[in-house]
This record gives structure tokens, C-alpha cells and sequence, in this order.
């Protein structure tokens, strides 16, 4: 059994598939069971021949479809004028709808276009474009000027069509696509012919055309800016042959060389025939001669101090001063001298310059007095909170405090103070003198510190510190009515209370200063480590011995997880637990001194 193995049909030709003769059956895969039967589409296909009841035999044949490669490329346009050649690659027998036979075909007319393309296997293809026809744009037009100036700006602009697409090519061959060519500047190698055309759905005009003419403009220069005095005279010249040319000057005037007289900015503007314009300027100065200079400022002075005088300031105008050695000591408007001394007096000269014109010689005396000298007393100390006179010697004009008293005295404490003093020349004097306050620092401390019983010897100990002076004298006041002058003196109290200690000290100026102390004195003072409320009369309140010295002091008391259970800022020895649970808790006590005090107290039943 052969069917074949591959066979290839032309598109939309039909094959016959044959399983031969003398077979008992057939069973094809398109489900047909005849010998032959016939495809028209791709695809693989196989057959099983029966021969009696046993005997079977298969074969399958793959069956492709050929079409030739042909296609026009779809629907197109041509402008008009144009024509558009279709072409088709291949071996192949072509015919188109005029009747020609080549491979290809010139399009110059509107409508369809078809081929048939025929291979070798006579398999044949047809495809068909329509061809449209767009009309030609208008011819545009180049408006703007042909001739220019050098320097100008050259401005071309194509006539407006819609939809326009603009292009200009200038002379050396580059394209623009703007409606409008703008050149600044131009030169001569801007010149030559402009072809401007446009493009309108593709289709391009016939292009327009302009000669472009650069006229060169008139060249010359004037020279750098002239400076010149008073009385001088500059010609100012183009050097052009002025024939064929005008001359238009700032003034108005029209000659070709102008004379000038003042200070100005000159300038003139040549037109040649074509109208092409050249301009240059020259600004020229004449300056005035310098005024005599006129000295202003004191020209008395104090050693030591700065010097100072001045003239009137002239436009360009410098000035050469001297002293009295002939030495040049300033060139600007003004004389500076800082910190002048007396061997600076004498005659000193100032002249103006302008411009190499000079002025007269001006002389002026300068006269340079000697500064006051004022002395005040020595630095000196004073007890704190005292004042202290301070007097200037001598016979000056003026005083002037650095407190703002303006008397020859003054009554102060502690400071800085500086005297300015000036003499009759108005020259001025200082000096300082500082006052400061100076004293013991009172301290002490004792023991046994805390809270101590009465009839306990108490040792008080002086740690002052003496300052600049040593301490001559202490006293000691208890609080109690006694009073004691020793350096470290030791007492006892007889009764429970809050005493005040102070002491005073004495140093050998004079001055004097106080530290004081608390001391509290109780009986013995012991917080119980427990109490058992019960009501049997026998500790049944939290009682602190020696208390009652202290009936403003603080208790808190705490549980195990630090929440308050009981407080007061004024205890009494009074709290029975208030039915709290037996345990263990914990105390704050702060004493009304600021003594605090803490542990554990037990409750018991």
C-alpha cells in the first residue's frame, strides 16, 4: 500500500488520494471508506486497506498548499506628475490588467491595478491596489527683499498654504523647514539664489527662486577714546573718500569731519547709495582745570591722636599732599594722619592734578598740642555694701566719669571707673581705677551633727575663709541666749528645740560676714521595728520616741508592692495600723529639719 509520502497542491485546487484496487476495504482519517477520496485543504492524512478479514496495511501522506509569493502592497497615492513603479521578484509568468507580461509595471493614472502571477507548478495568484492621484500644490511665492546691507538681517518668508509643509535651500545647499528664513548678520558668503518650495500630503510644488544681493557696508574706525584739557581742540576725521557717501553726525551736521570743542560722545552714521550704514563713536573728554583746593578740617591736633583735613572732592581731579619735610603723605582728597606726635607740626602743601593741568600750591599750619595727664588713686578694696571717694588731681577743663559723673569727685562701691579729663585745646586724658569689694566668707561645721540630746557637748569648728585680710574677731551666737567669741568653741543645750547657730567674723579691714546652722535637740529618737495592734493596751500604736521635738515631720507607710497605706504631714504617734493585715511594711519619716528617715515596721496580732 503507497499513497504517497508528501505532495504540495496549487491554493484552491483539490487532490485525489488513491489506496489502489483489489482491497476487500478501506477506512480513511477523514472517515470515508472508499478507494480514493478527495482533499482540498491541507493536512495529514492516512489510510487502512483491508484484505479479507486479516490481512490490513496503513500509510499516511502529508498534502500542503502552495500559493506564489505575489502581493502589490495594498491601496497607495501618487502625486501628480509622479509615477510609481510595482515590481514583483520571482521567476514567475505575470499578468497584468493593461495586458503587459513584465515582472513590473510603470503607474501614472488614477484607478486599479491588478496582477496574476502564474510559477512553474501553474499555481496562479492574484492581487489588486488602487492607485490614487493627489494634485500638485501650488507654486509658493518668496516674499522679502533681494538686496541687503553686510551686518543685516536677512528675512524670506513663503506664501501660507494649509497643511503646508515649508522648506527653503540656500545657496550653499542646506534646507530649512520653516515657513520663514531668518540669517543675522549677513556676509557675503550669504549670498547667492534661494529656492523655496512646500509639501502638501507629500506632494511637493514647483519651487520659487530669489537672487540675494550683500552690499558691503562702508568700513572705518574711529580711534580710542581721547582725554584733553580745557582750551584744546580734536578733529575727528572717518578717512573715506566722501564721495558717493553721506554723513550724518550727532549734531545734526553733515560734514565729513566734525572739530570737537567739549566733552562728548561723538558719533556719525555713513550711508552709501545702496543705503548701507556704517557708524562708529569716540567719546572724548575734556576736562576742566582743577580748582584751586580749599583746605577744611581742624588743623589743630592732639598727640596721640588722629589728623585729619580735607578739600573738595573735583570730578577725575587728584590731590598730592606733603609734610612739612616734603614728603607726599597723600594723594587722595583728604589728609589722614593717625596718631600724630608734636614733631609732625609745621606747614604742610596740597595740590590738585587733573589731568597733567595743575592747581596752585595751597600751604596751611599744623599745630599739635600735648595730651592732658591725669593720675587716679591706686586699685583699692572696700568692705561689701561700703562706697569709697574717688578724687582727680589737678585743673583740668572738663571731667567725664565713666559712670556719667562729669565732677572732678566721685562717690562709688565696688567697679570699674575711668576718668576722661581735656585741657583747654580740647585734648584729652585718661586713667582708671578699680574698687573692689573684699571680706571674709563666714563657715562652720559641727558635731556631732544630726539630732542630739540635750546636755551633749557640741564641738563647732570655724572654716571661714579670711579673703585678702585675716580674721581678727568671731562671735558665736547659739540661738540660746549665749554667746561666745573663741575660734572653735564647743557648748551644750539644756532644753529639746530647734536652735539657729551663727557666726559672725571680722576681718582686719573691718568688713564682716555671717554663715548660719540649725541644730535640733531631742531626746533620744528610736522608731520601733514593729507594734502589735491587739487592744490589749500594750503596743498598740506605732510610737517613735523623741517626736515631740519635731510635731511638723512627715510619715508614709508602704506595702511590699510601694503603695501608701497610710500617711499624714503632721504624725502624732497615733497610727494602730488601721486593721491592716500582719506583715511587714515600710517607713518614709521626714523630719520638719529635712532629715529623713526609713525602714521596716511589722505588724503583729
Amino acid at each position: 500500500l503507497n499513497i504517497g509520502e508528501l505532495s504540495e497542491v496549487c491554493l484552491n485546487d483539490s487532490l485525489v488520494l488513491d489506496a489502489g484496487p483489489g482491497k476487500t476495504g478501506y477506512t480513511w482519517s477523514t472517515g470515508e471508506e472508499t478507494q480514493t477520496i478527495t482533499v482540498t485543504s491541507p493536512g495529514t492524512y492516512y489510510v487502512d486497506a483491508f484484505s479479507g478479514t486479516q490481512c490490513v496495511a496503513s500509510d499516511t501522506i502529508v498534502v500542503s498548499y502552495y500559493e506564489p509569493p505575489v502581493t502589490l502592497g495594498g491601496n497607495d497615492t501618487i502625486c501628480a506628475g509622479t509615477t510609481l513603479n510595482l515590481n514583483i521578484d520571482g521567476n514567475y509568468l505575470f499578468e497584468w490588467q493593461d495586458g503587459s507580461t513584465g515582472s513590473g509595471i510603470e503607474v501614472s493614472e488614477e484607478g486599479w491595478v491588478w496582477v496574476e502571477v502564474t510559477d512553474f507548478q501553474e499555481c496562479t495568484l492574484r492581487d489588486s491596489a488602487f492607485i490614487s492621484i493627489s494634485p500638485r500644490p501650488l507654486t509658493p511665492e518668496i516674499i522679502g527683499d533681494s538686496i541687503y546691507c553686510e551686518g543685516a538681517a536677512l528675512d524670506l518668508t513663503l506664501s501660507s498654504t494649509d497643511g503646508a509643509i515649508y522648506r527653503f535651500i540656500k545657496p550653499d545647499s542646506t534646507l530649512t523647514f520653516n515657513q520663514n528664513l531668518l540669517i543675522e548678520n549677513l556676509t557675503q558668503e550669504d549670498a547667492g539664489l534661494y529656492f523655496g518650495f512646500i509639501s502638501v500630503e507629500g506632494c511637493e510644488s514647483f519651487s520659487d527662486s530669489v537672487e540675494i544681493q550683500v552690499i558691503p557696508a562702508p568700513l572705518f574706525n574711529f580711534p580710542d577714546d581721547e582725554t584733553l584739557c580745557d582750551g584744546e581742540t580734536f578733529e575727528i576725521s572717518t578717512g573715506l573718500d566722501p564721495a558717493g557717501l553721506s554723513f550724518n553726525w550727532q549734531d545734526g551736521s553733515s560734514d565729513p569731519e566734525f572739530t570737537a570743542t567739549e566733552t562728548n560722545n561723538y558719533f556719525v552714521d555713513v550711508v552709501n547709495e545702496f543705503d548701507c550704514l556704517a557708524t562708529d563713536s569716540i567719546f572724548i573728554t575734556f576736562n576742566p582745570l582743577p580748582e584751586n583746593p580749599a583746605v577744611t578740617g581742624n588743623e589743630v591736633a592732639c598727640e596721640g591722636d588722629e589728623f585729619a583735613v580735607s578739600t573738595a572732592d573735583q570730578d577725575d581731579v587728584s590731590f598730592t599732599w606733603t609734610d612739612p619735610s616734603g614728603n607726599i603723605v597723600s594723594t587722595e582728597s583728604s589728609l589722614v594722619l593717625p596718631d600724630v606726635g608734636t614733631g609732625l607740626a609745621g606747614v604742610y602743601t596740597v595740590q590738585a592734578e587733573l589731568n597733567d593741568c595743575l592747581s596752585e600750591v595751597i600751604e596751611f599750619t599744623v599745630d599739635i598740642s600735648e595730651n592732658p595727664v591725669v593720675i587716679l588713686p591706686n586699685d583699692t578694696l572696700i568692705c561689701e555694701g561700703e562706697e569709697i571717694v574717688i578724687d582727680a588731681e589737678g585743673d583740668f577743663a572738663t571731667y567725664v566719669w565713666s559712670n556719667g559723673s562729669e565732677e572732678s569727685l566721685i562717690i562709688v562701691g565696688e567697679g570699674t571707673y575711668e576718668l576722661t579729663v581735656t585741657n583747654e585745646a580740647g585734648c584729652e586724658g585718661s586713667d582708671l581705677i578699680t574698687v573692689t569689694e573684699s571680706g571674709p566668707e563666714a563657715a562652720f561645721n559641727f558635731s556631732p551633727s544630726g539630732v542630739v540630746q540635750p546636755e551633749t557637748t557640741i564641738t563647732f569648728t570655724d572654716q571661714s575663709d579670711p579673703g585678702v585680710a585675716a580674721i581678727v574677731a568671731r562671735e558665736w551666737d547659739f540661738g540660746d541666749g549665749t554667746i561666745r567669741t573663741s575660734t572653735n568653741p564647743g557648748h551644750q543645750y539644756s532644753s529639746t528645740g530647734v536652735y539657729t547657730v551663727t557666726l559672725t567674723t571680722t576681718d582686719a579691714n573691718g568688713c564682716t560676714s555671717t554663715a548660719e546652722a540649725t541644730i535640733t535637740v531631742a531626746f533620744d529618737f528610736r522608731i520601733p521595728e514593729g507594734f502589735s495592734p491587739n487592744g490589749d493596751g500594750v503596743g498598740d500604736l506605732f510610737v517613735i520616741q523623741g517626736l515631740e521635738a519635731f510635731p511638723n515631720s512627715t510619715l508614709q507607710i508602704f506595702n511590699r508592692w510601694g503603695g501608701v497605706v497610710f500617711e499624714t504631714t503632721r504624725y502624732k504617734n497615733d497610727w494602730d495600723g488601721d486593721n491592716l493585715p500582719v506583715g511587714t511594711y515600710f517607713y518614709l519619716l521626714r523630719l520638719e529639719n529635712g532629715e529623713d528617715f526609713t525602714g521596716p515596721v511589722t505588724i503583729a496580732r
